[in-house]
């Protein structure tokens, strides 16, 4: 009886909704705004992977979607390029919701790689240029271990073993 009870009860993700909308968002805009200007840093995909570990796919996919649309808002830097950054974001939201947490480091590294194929072949034309995937090559290293640190830091903050 009380290993049923034990099932019934669920237990409280350690982080709200609300709160990883705003670390996708306000992270975004801390490093890629006039402040710092660090291009590639950006906590968007591993925190829509850490939304899905804890609250499913449906709010993953949107913190994905909002958190490059918002932050390109808040930027003016709205273009084509968002619903790219929109649709790589909503990926990794789905892969956290669908993957075991475990691998959750590895999933942002997946994700990023994803976000780096759709955006170089969406930036070149919709072709496969070696010329401009090894010209952004500098920044998509960048953006990979960005995320394996922020991978790393919310996983120590977020997702401890239970």
């Amino acid at each position: 009886m009380a290993e049923e009870a034990k099932k019934e009860e669920k237990k409280e993700p350690p982080v709200s909704l609300g709160t990883l909308l705003l670390v996708a968002i306000g992270g975004r805009l801390l490093f890629n705004s006039f402040a710092l200007q660090i291009a590639s840093v950006e906590p968007v995909l591993p925190t829509a992977i850490l939304t899905g570990i804890y609250f499913g796919a449906g709010p993953a996919i949107l913190v994905g979607i909002m958190g490059y649309a918002l932050s390109n808002l808040f930027l003016g830097s709205l273009g084509g390029w968002t619903i790219w950054q929109g649709l790589s974001g909503a990926i990794a939201g789905y892969i956290g919701a669908t993957s075991n947490r475990d691998n959750y480091i590895m999933n942002v590294i997946i994700a990023t790689v994803i976000f780096e194929v759709i955006m170089n072949f969406t930036g070149a034309g919709y072709t496969v240029d070696s010329a401009y995937f090894f010209g952004s090559l500098g920044y998509s290293i960048t953006h990979v271990v960005a995320n394996i640190f922020f991978a790393v830091l919310f996983k120590s903050l977020w997702l401890k073993e239970e």
